[in-house]
């Protein structure tokens, strides 16, 4: 009796490990998705549309670009530029969406959406850069959205390969991203020093963060010639406000920077006035009224912005 029990428990094992071996060897030795360029009329007209929409800012017709995108994705499933602009739409519709009547709870699809097709043109193309970088800026999002901490951390270590991959590009996709927290974070200020730091791999310089002197920057574009640097530091066909949107962000996080430094020296300045009102009558330092000044006013941030 014994030895026919141990004789059906090796058949059951044996059958379990060869289904598992079979799911195994199968996931394992699949074939890998092939990268294929779709050059049919539908494509043609997808990608026109999509420039014209996004150089128009045309919010309102993103879904029209949407639908040719995709149908031309389900004509042809292998190609970057595809998958990468139907990303770059669910990106847009979700980033702009207070230029909506009403944004709906679901517009947080747009940043799943955007995610998964990102990943398809890391996929199909895994040495444009520029796919990682917004593939993992992505994940940060969405690890953001639902309360993911794995999601956030594979994102932002991606973040950093992608730097590492292209830093011109990538420091402002990967620090823009982080930009989003709070400015208390660590991640807020780690994510302005990348800022900081895409000014100076553009330049091959160092720029003093008390008295940065960017007007010194805009000079140097005309004698730029390398293409990954007119690409992804300078203003271009494709990106015609590049430098005035990086320039925009990193002003917003210096306000936001000085909000924070001026509401501590608040916080100091009560701890103070409570102690001295058992004490001698105290005198605000000229440096905590200007810093209330700087970060009333926004003049903290017109040293980094361009002149019209």
């Amino acid at each position: 009796m014994m030895k026919k029990d141990f004789q059906k428990w090796i058949v059951v094992w044996c059958s379990v490990l060869l289904l598992t071996g079979c799911e195994f060897f199968a996931r394992t030795f699949a074939p890998e998705k092939e990268s294929r360029e779709n050059t049919t009329k539908l494509v043609k007209h997808a990608h026109t549309v999509f420039w014209k929409t996004l150089h128009g800012g045309e919010y309102q017709n993103i879904p029209e670009a949407m639908t040719l995108l995709k149908a031309a994705y389900l004509e042809n499933p292998h190609d970057a530029k595809v998958a990468a602009h139907i990303g770059f739409l669910h990106i847009w519709r979700l980033s702009e969406r207070r230029r909506s009547e009403t944004i709906p709870p679901q517009i947080t699809d747009d940043a799943v959406l955007a995610r998964k097709y990102f990943g398809e043109a890391v996929r199909l193309n895994p040495n444009d850069a520029r796919f990682l970088g917004f593939y993992s800026s992505l994940l940060m999002t969405e690890g953001s959205i639902h309360n993911d901490e794995y999601l956030t951390r594979k994102g932002y270590y991606q973040g950093l390969d992608s730097i590492d991959a292209w830093p011109q590009f990538n420091l402002f996709t990967t620090g823009y991203t982080m930009s989003r927290n709070d400015y208390t974070n660590p991640r807020f200020a780690e994510a302005l020093e990348m800022q900081w730091r895409n000014i100076e791999v553009c330049l091959d310089d160092d720029i003093d963060r008390e008295n940065p002197d960017v007007a010194r920057c805009f000079p140097r574009e005309a004698a730029e010639t390398r293409e990954l640097y007119k690409r992804a530091c300078w203003n271009s066909e494709i990106a015609p406000y590049n430098t005035q949107g990086f320039f925009m962000n990193l002003g917003d996080m210096l306000v936001k920077t000085a909000r924070s430094q001026w509401q501590s020296a608040s916080i100091k300045q009560q701890s103070s006035i409570r102690i001295s009102r058992r004490g001698p009558t105290r005198t605000f330092s000229t440096e905590e009224s200007g810093m209330r000044k700087r970060m009333l006013s926004g003049s903290d941030t017109s040293s980094t912005t361009p002149k019209k």
